[in-house]
Order: structure tokens, then C-alpha cells, then sequence
């Protein structure tokens, strides 16, 4: 396998990314450093599968405590368990900057496991995990319409006046009102994760477009990568609707269609019987002429495009709400009696069942990661007792 290697300048820091060094069975992988900051992203493709209608991607982020030259705290156990919530979450991130730009089509199996070797205190993990994954793809032969870059801005005020910090250091940042992440490509902002204090909405509009901007260098530093080691892409079809079966429907079976959206609109709880029984309806007619598959994806294509010309042509959205009217927003405190603190938030629909429990400081929790250890003495978790 070929061996191929570019760096590029972030705030002072050398970002490196290599190819073809290591892990040489997986489809693609690459070995990326920022700073001592260091991750290995392999991508591993499996069989097409045709029994399903959406993207089968597993990204996982390992964090093990070596990376920071520490070994587990416990007397018995050494041996580390379950992802940690941060691991999630930032498995989390790189995914919702990835999974927009795959075809809609391309059902293959993929894996992209993002391991954390060497964290220097320094330089964020999950910035160079995130610009390494889309290196990773891109040099891949799998389709995909990147790359992408990710990076965080930080912005500290000072006597009334503001200063951006592009890929701010760890230190950096706890002077800073602002945690803005942000991946694009070259054209568009595909994710935006923010904290902040209160801040002026013009501050987070120009610190978007100050990381859209720098964005694109990296996507030039990551696109001469793939002109030393980068694959061939796959072809993928066009994923394209039986016009046969669109003219039909809308000619002989409106009143189907109009049913199962007007079932929408009025809030009923549907279980896919209504579509079932509409697909078997087509097809006890037409059963030597269409395949199941072929009819549910064109009926559904269908309710699509007439819910997109209501809310474009028409204003209107599926549940008749104008297109800038929330859902009601209803709260019921006090709901448990034996509880801290209780409450139901429902939207819609959806509820969510919020508990508060009060403990002694000595009950906070020491978590253990490769940056340190630190003690978490404020913990939500919540139920989702029902989603619409």
C-alpha cells in the first residue's frame, strides 16, 4: 500500500495526516496528529444490503486511558468498560457531520472506528478525529460527497470588544464565552454544536462564517492527500421511481394518498396499517406487473413531494401549523410524590419525563479519562415517554 503524508498550520499547531502505514487490511485508514494529539481512523465496508431503505454506518470513538498515560484508578477492575458519555457524544458528532453526504441510496455496511492513542492536554481530540474521519472517507472508495472540515472557535471578550480564537488550545478556551463547532464543506455548513454565555447573535453568525472560511484550507490540505493515495469511488445508480407506478397512483388511487396524509394532519398515532393495506390494494390488481418494494417506495415518494408543494407553494405543513408556528409547549411540575423534583415537558406530542434527586457533595462522581480526572457532581439523564 502506498504510502502518502500532508501537513498544514492550525493555530500554530502542525496537523499531519498519513496513509498507508497502518492498519493496511481496512478499506481506508489514516493515522492523524495534531500537536502530540493522535488518532487512527479505519474504515471497514461490508456487503450491499438490499433487505433495507437507509444507511447501515456505525462510528464508533475508542478513548482508553493510555492515550494520556494513565492506568485505570480501581483496585480490581483495570480493564476499561463501556464508552464513556464524552466517547458517545463526540462519536455523535463526527457522525451528524458525515452521514448527510452519502447517497441515499448506497446501502453498504460501514464501520469507521476512531481510536485515541496519544491525547497532549493541548489540542481537542475530537477536532482531529473529526478532519481525520473525513480525510478517511474521502480517500475511500466509497461514495461520498466530502470532504468536510471541522473545526472550534472560541471567542473572548475584553472591555467590551471581542476576539475569535480559530481551534482554540484547552487552555484557550476556559477564558472563552463561546464553544462554537462547526463542519462544512466548501459550499455549506453541514453541523453546528454550540455552548456559550450569553453572546450577541451577530457574534455567532460571523464566527460561523469565520470557520466556514477557514474550513475550506483544510479541505484543500485533505484534497491533496487524495491526489497522492486516493481510490476510486464506487459508482452508485440513481435511485429513481417507477413512473408508471407515479402516474398510476396519482390517476387511480388520490384518494389513498390524500387519507394517509390527512392522517398526519390530524395527529393519529399511525401504526403503517393505513400504507400497508393501500400497497396491498395496488398490488392485488397489479401483482404481475409491480413488486412490493417498487410500490412503497413510490408511495412514499409521493407523500413526500405533496407535503414539500404544501409548505412551498401553499404554507402549509402536514399538521396545517403556518411555517412559523411551534408546536404548544405545556410543562406539568410536581407529577411524582416522592421525588426531589418532577416534571413533564410535552411538545407536540413528544413528553419527556424530567426527575431531580439532591445528594451530599461526597456522592459526586469521579470520572477518569485520558485528559485527567475530575469529579461530576451535576447528572441528567432523561425518559422520552413518547415521540412523534
Amino acid at each position: 500500500m502506498k504510502i502518502a503524508e500532508e501537513s498544514i498550520i492550525i493555530n500554530e499547531q502542525k496537523l499531519t495526516l498519513q496513509t498507508g502505514k497502518l492498519a493496511q487490511a481496512a478499506t481506508t485508514s489514516v493515522f492523524g496528529r495534531l500537536g502530540d494529539t493522535c488518532v487512527l481512523v479505519t474504515i471497514t465496508t461490508g456487503e450491499e444490503r438490499e433487505d433495507i431503505d437507509y444507511l447501515p454506518l456505525q462510528v464508533e470513538y475508542v478513548e482508553k486511558l493510555y492515550a494520556g498515560g494513565k492506568i485505570k484508578g480501581s483496585r480490581w477492575v483495570k480493564r476499561e468498560g463501556r464508552p464513556s458519555d464524552e466517547a458517545i457524544l463526540k462519536a455523535r458528532l463526527i457522525d451528524r457531520s458525515i452521514r448527510p453526504l452519502f447517497p441515499k441510496n448506497y446501502h453498504r455496511e460501514i464501520q469507521i472506528i476512531i481510536t485515541l492513542l496519544s491525547v497532549d492536554g493541548v489540542n481537542s481530540p475530537e477536532i482531529l478525529a473529526a478532519i481525520t474521519t473525513s480525510a478517511a472517507l474521502h480517500l475511500s472508495p466509497i461514495p461520498w460527497q466530502g470532504p468536510v472540515a471541522t473545526l472550534r472557535l472560541g471567542y473572548i471578550q475584553d472591555n467590551g470588544k471581542g476576539t475569535f480564537l480559530i481551534n482554540p488550545t484547552e487552555d484557550e478556551q476556559t477564558y472563552s464565552v463561546l464553544d462554537l463547532i462547526v463542519s462544512s464543506t466548501k459550499e455549506k455548513v453541514v453541523m453546528i454544536e454550540a455552548k456559550a454565555e450569553e453572546i450577541e447573535e451577530t457574534v455567532m453568525n460571523e464566527g460561523i462564517k469565520k470557520i466556514k472560511e477557514f474550513n475550506k484550507k483544510i479541505i484543500d490540505f485533505i484534497e491533496k492527500l487524495r491526489e497522492k493515495a486516493g481510490k476510486i469511488k464506487e459508482v452508485v445508480k440513481e435511485d429513481e421511481v417507477d413512473e408508471k407506478i407515479v402516474q398510476l397512483i396519482k390517476k387511480d388511487y388520490q384518494k389513498n394518498l390524500d387519507k394517509i396524509i390527512l392522517k398526519k394532519a390530524e395527529k393519529k398515532f399511525d401504526n403503517g396499517e393505513e400504507l400497508k393495506l393501500f400497497v396491498d390494494e395496488i398490488l392485488e390488481k397489479y401483482q404481475n406487473e409491480f413488486d412490493k418494494k417498487k410500490v412503497l417506495k413510490t408511495i412514499n415518494y409521493l407523500i413526500r413531494e405533496r407535503i414539500r408543494d404544501n409548505i412551498w407553494k401553499l404554507k402549509k405543513r402536514v399538521d396545517n401549523r403556518k411555517i412559523d408556528q411551534v408546536r404548544d409547549i405545556k410543562v406539568k411540575i410536581s407529577v411524582l410524590p416522592r421525588t426531589h423534583g418532577s416534571a413533564i415537558f410535552q411538545r407536540g406530542d413528544t413528553q419527556v419525563l424530567s426527575i431531580a434527586t439532591l445528594g451530599a457533595p461526597s456522592l459526586e462522581q469521579l470520572i477518569e479519562s485520558p485528559e485527567g480526572e475530575e469529579a461530576k457532581r451535576y447528572i441528567h439523564h432523561y425518559n422520552c415517554l413518547l415521540y412523534t
